[in-house]
């Protein structure tokens, strides 16, 4: 169960921070432009991941940036109290900036016409970008759909009430604060979920 809920954030985020590393400027390519989205998704910036993309719902961007920057609150909470070994086995993935850019070395990028997809060798969901007015934008459209917003709220509030939890010092061990999370993120999509 635990690795659902962990491979369903790693679907959502690993897709945007393994594009991290990238320099160039938003919309000359592809991986440029999926790092400016991702870069700005990270910092909770919603208004720079809209630039960035087309297709998707503009609530669900904002929700999508702020459960991102609630999950950066947690990754802190965790690398604070119990180190950053630690944060794989509560959180699910560690977002180590030196993996993720070798993950963006590694990413296949496919160019055919006006569309590109990005394949990552850590999961089956590449990223699809389409060209309009003849810069780059990542296609938001499966990332941020309209139902999508409940589930990234719920999601935002279960890490943000862990991450205020071992910062109060509530849990003494790893282990007990992924007891907490774990079943937090799993009413997170069941919540969301119901009508």
């Amino acid at each position: 169960m635990r690795k659902t809920i962990c491979s369903a954030c790693v679907i959502v985020f690993m897709s945007l921070f393994v594009l991290a590393g990238c320099s160039k400027t938003v919309g000359s390519t592809p991986k440029a432009t999926a790092a400016a989205f991702a870069r700005a998704v990270a910092a909770g910036d919603a208004d720079g991941a809209k630039k960035a993309s087309t297709g998707g719902d503009p609530a669900a961007i904002d929700a999508l940036a702020a459960m991102a920057h609630k999950m950066k609150k947690l990754h802190d909470a965790i690398v604070t109290k119990f180190g950053e070994a630690q944060v794989k086995t509560i959180q699910g993935s560690t977002y180590n900036m030196s993996e993720v850019l070798d993950q963006m070395d590694a990413a296949q990028e496919t160019i055919t016409g006006d569309s590109a997809t990005l394949i990552f060798n850590h999961a089956g969901h590449p990223m699809k970008l389409k060209k309009v007015d003849g810069n780059w934008k990542v296609d938001a459209s499966e990332v941020a759909r309209p139902g999508m917003v409940p589930m990234f709220e719920k999601m935002g509030e279960a890490a943000s009430q862990t991450a205020d939890e071992i910062s109060a010092g509530k849990y003494a061990t790893p282990k007990q604060a992924a007891d907490a999370f774990t079943p937090r993120m799993m009413g997170s999509f069941l919540k969301a979920r119901k009508p």
